[in-house]
């Protein structure tokens, strides 16, 4: 509704134009005639409806139109004072409503009342705020009491506010009047419906009948009704009556011929009821209809293969892909049909089928593009720079031709052409970022940063408005060694398109190498304040916050992120975990966990990770009772089960372990799992001849394998019979599996137990060659070369691939650590194996080297502090005797 003071304003405007005898010409009659209540709604409805912004579609409800004394005129309104009007933000109407009031009759002001808070009920209805919905209902009932519509959308609104209660007794007093009205049926079967969401069991069957009566007899009212018979498909569906589904899907189409979506649908239920030709004729016929609808000839093409009408199916396919081929799901539903046609005829007949449409469709670029992509992929590069030639002769402006042309020509070292080719594309498509992501990364690929840098450097003088474009050139200089040049560039962006959070980001990134964490956490808090909804920028700030414990800082952060991401505080809370957890801050880690577990009691992983602390953290009676929590939730969990074997191994209750590994074993005696955590409790247990018999146990119940003869040799190296265990390895890995580079990892961490340097390092190099992603194996031969002093700069880029995989991993930031005391830069290995203790706790070789660097820096007291807690743990330690023996010495001395 309009401000008050405007009928003032309009009044004043009507005056003054009777006084000076204006005449008005109308292109509407806006005088309202007499009418009776059953009279239809006038054009307000709409007005209003426009001026709201509300979108609701409603039938037609009678309400009166105001009746006017009979000396009133009727006046018209031509379309200039209609513009006159609307820019001030009125209408025709509200020119006679506030012209005309003065002659309305009492029960002609009760009725315009009642429509202005029917109509304002309707507007919050749509927004969805039922309680002021209720309140305009209420109000207009009170003009017009027995109006049914207005009852009826009073019950409305009471179902959007869940009070059932109300609304059944509304609906129950408007049927008592008009027992055929459709509206009203359709809000009780609606009413039903929702009840029946809340209900279960017969509860909740009877509802869903209450609906199917409900929508029926609406049916014999109106039996093409749309909003009925979808109602019928709703409810049928939430009865699982699928005969009845498919009988609503057809009275909807029956009613609505047009109505393709419907059509559609039910050729979906057809097709997987079995009634296979009624619904190829559907999809034929939503075709037909929409043509450029994609889905309806993938569907259709699904149909005609299993009916086997493959040449039918193939060719649908290809229609399908003239329309819209560079749909991702419609490649690959056509990729699979030609796959399994030229199955076990090699990649060069699936090829020829390509070739073959596209040799059909000759002057269509896009097909003819899809054929050299599958070229690309199949590595024939020379065909395919031919093919995406063809493309450019038919289409010179085709941007991925040219991205695409261009990569391939930069792997094989035409990096001049290559430049041509994307300084085209960039010239047609300056805005697509990827094609200069692109670039980069095709020239990492064939390591050639240099070039790279060339390249992208003159994209950004052809397109400087590319954000993309000075992250990537600082990214490759920071590569390159050049990290004051990489600060000038990113400063160039910041000064040409303004403060943006990736600038910002990879400032951060580069101060981070350089070891400033200061400077970068200015950066990345502004990155994180151009973007606070962005997580990850969170969880980096919070983490170069808690690295430099700067922990005073650290509360108005998390007040202000938990506010940010109040939507999903989950996520947030196991954001914060795991960011603790990562920089070895256990105990705040643990209290997001708790957290985590109480936002989302039902899902395990937060319950695994809180374990894993309190073992951690030797707090194995917090342990058992988070997993006590855990089997309430999921009482025939393998995982919880495995999360109490893992607590009462490392609390050294073995007895216990082997226990609940048997329990695991007898509930899937077909699996090795059970088997695995058994061996190494046994083992652990010093129960070897045990831990072997296991092994056997475990042959009998699988047979002999793979991964039965590799849990044997695993038992046999926990047990330190290395000939035996290396004897198993050896013709595992000469069988060149998937998991040789296991094998061979397992070859070098014998041959590094029996100090045979030279075999380890062949065994681990071909570990990584087999797999670059193995990070024990990278982690293994970088600490080799530590411990041996040599090749430090080779150990340090080894054991950084390896966290780059395994960042968390307290073992390996423990290398990383020894790397660096090995390179005498003594701070940078105290953080390391600080972090690596803090995740890992009291660790015998962790405690060994921390007093070694401590011993390093002069602090003798807290040395010997940690070399005794490292023999206490393994009093097998030579090394570590002698250097406390050493330290006593020189103390006596002194």
């Amino acid at each position: 509704m309009r401000p008050y003071t405007h009928r003032f304003s309009i009044r004043w405007i009507a005056c003054a134009l009777l006084a000076f005898g204006l005449s008005i010409s109308f292109a509407q009659d806006v005088a309202p005639t007499t009418s009776n209540h059953d009279s239809a709604l006038s054009p307000t409805k709409e007005q209003y409806l426009n001026t709201t912004g509300a979108v609701r579609m409603m039938e037609t409800v009678k309400l009166p139109r105001p009746r006017q004394a009979e000396t009133t005129q009727t006046f018209r309104v031509g379309s200039l004072w209609k513009q006159l009007l609307a820019s001030m933000g009125m209408t025709p109407d509200d020119l006679f409503v506030f012209v005309g009031t003065p002659y309305l009759s009492p029960e002609d002001q009760r009725d315009i009342q009642a429509r202005r808070h029917y109509w304002l009920g309707q507007y919050y209805l749509e927004m969805e705020q039922p309680a002021q919905a209720v309140g305009e209902f209420r109000a207009a009932l009170e003009e017009r009491p027995d109006s049914i519509a207005i009852k009826t959308a009073l019950a409305d609104a009471y179902i959007l506010a869940r009070d059932y209660d109300r609304a059944q007794a509304v609906l129950t007093e408007v049927l008592s009047q008009e027992t055929t009205n459709v509206e009203a049926l359709i809000i009780k079967a609606h009413l039903a419906m929702s009840r029946a969401e809340e209900a279960d069991g017969k509860e909740r069957a009877k509802l869903l009948d209450e609906a199917v009566e409900a929508f029926e007899q609406a049916k014999q009212v109106q039996p093409k009704n749309l909003d009925v018979l979808r109602g019928l498909v709703q409810v049928y569906t939430a009865k699982r009556d699928i005969e009845r589904v498919i009988q609503a899907y057809r009275d909807l189409v029956a009613a609505n011929p047009k109505d393709t979506y419907s059509m559609f649908v039910l050729a979906n239920i057809l097709a997987r009821t079995g009634k296979r030709a009624e619904a190829r004729a559907l999809y034929e016929k939503v075709i037909e209809q929409r043509r450029g609808f994609v889905n309806g000839y993938i569907y259709l093409g699904l149909l005609l293969e299993e009916m086997g009408e493959t040449a039918e199916a193939l060719e649908t396919y290809k229609r399908a892909l003239l329309i819209e081929p560079r749909n991702p799901q419609l490649q690959r539903v056509f990729e699979s049909m030609l796959e399994r046609m030229t199955r076990g005829k090699g990649r060069q007949a699936f090829l020829k089928e390509y070739a073959k449409f596209a040799s059909e469709y000759p002057y269509s670029t896009e097909i003819q593009r899809l054929y050299a992509d599958q070229l690309a992929k199949a590595n024939d590069t020379q065909a395919a720079l031919r093919q995406y030639q063809r493309v450019l002769e038919l289409d010179p402006e085709n941007v991925d031709a040219l991205v695409a042309a261009a990569g391939l020509l930069a792997k094989a070292g035409k990096y001049e052409e290559a430049s041509q080719y994307y300084a085209k594309a960039i010239e047609l498509a300056p805005e697509r970022s990827e094609i200069y992501d692109g670039m980069a990364t095709t020239f990492m690929q064939v390591k050639d940063r240099k070039q790279a840098i060339a390249v992208l450097q003159k994209a950004l003088q052809l397109n400087p408005k590319v954000p993309m474009l000075y992250v990537n050139i600082a990214s490759l200089l920071q590569q390159e060694g050049k990290p004051e040049e990489a600060e000038k560039i990113l400063e160039q962006g910041i000064e040409k398109l303004g403060e943006k959070a990736e600038f910002f980001i990879a400032l951060g990134e580069i101060a981070e190498r350089k070891n400033d964490l200061a400077k970068a956490t200015t950066a990345i808090r502004k990155a994180y304040e151009l973007a606070p909804s962005n997580q990850l920028l969170f969880g980096r700030l919070l983490g170069l916050l808690v690295r430099q414990e700067r922990f005073s800082e650290v509360p108005e952060l998390l007040k202000q992120a938990e506010n940010t991401f109040r939507a999903n505080l989950t996520e947030f809370y196991l954001l914060v975990a795991e960011t603790f957890l990562s920089e070895g801050v256990l105990d705040r880690a643990a209290e997001y966990y708790e957290k985590v577990i109480e936002a989302a009691p039902d899902k395990l992983p937060g319950y695994g990770r809180l374990v894993q602390i309190y073992n951690v953290l030797d707090q194995h009676e917090k342990a058992l009772a988070v997993i006590e929590r855990a089997k309430k939730q999921f009482p025939d969990s393998e995982d919880v089960q495995r999360m109490l074997a893992d607590t009462y191994l490392d609390a050294k209750e073995y007895a216990k372990a082997v226990e609940i590994c048997r329990k695991l074993i007898e509930a899937k005696p077909k699996s090795l799992d059970g088997y695995r955590l058994l061996v190494d409790a046994l083992n652990k247990a010093n129960r070897y001849e045990e831990a072997l018999a296991a092994v056997k146990e475990a042959e009998q119940q699988v047979g002999t394998t793979e991964e039965t003869e590799a849990l044997r040799a695993v038992a046999l190296f926990q047990q330190k019979r290395y000939d035996q265990a290396a004897a198993i390895f050896t013709k595992l890995a000469e069988k060149k599996n998937k998991n040789a580079d296991f094998y061979l990892y397992m070859l070098g961490s014998i041959y590094l137990e029996q100090k045979r340097f030279d075999q380890a390092e062949k065994m681990l190099r071909q570990a990584i060659e087999r797999n670059p992603l193995n990070d024990s194996a990278l982690n293994a031969l970088g600490y080799m070369f530590a411990e041996q002093g040599r090749n430090l700069e080779e150990a340090k880029e080894l054991i950084e691939r390896a966290l780059a995989i395994n960042p968390n991993a307290g073992h390996i930031l423990d290398s990383l650590g020894w790397v660096y005391f090995r390179m005498n830069k003594l701070e940078e290995a105290l953080r390391y194996v600080q972090k690596a203790h803090r995740l890992m706790g009291d660790d015998p070789e962790i405690l060994k080297h921390l007093g070694d660097i401590y011993n390093a820096m002069g602090k003798r007291a807290e040395a010997v502090e940690y070399w005794k807690r490292s023999l206490a743990l393994d009093p097998t330690q030579a090394d570590v005797k002698a250097n406390l023996m050493a330290s006593e010495k020189k103390k006596k001395q002194k």
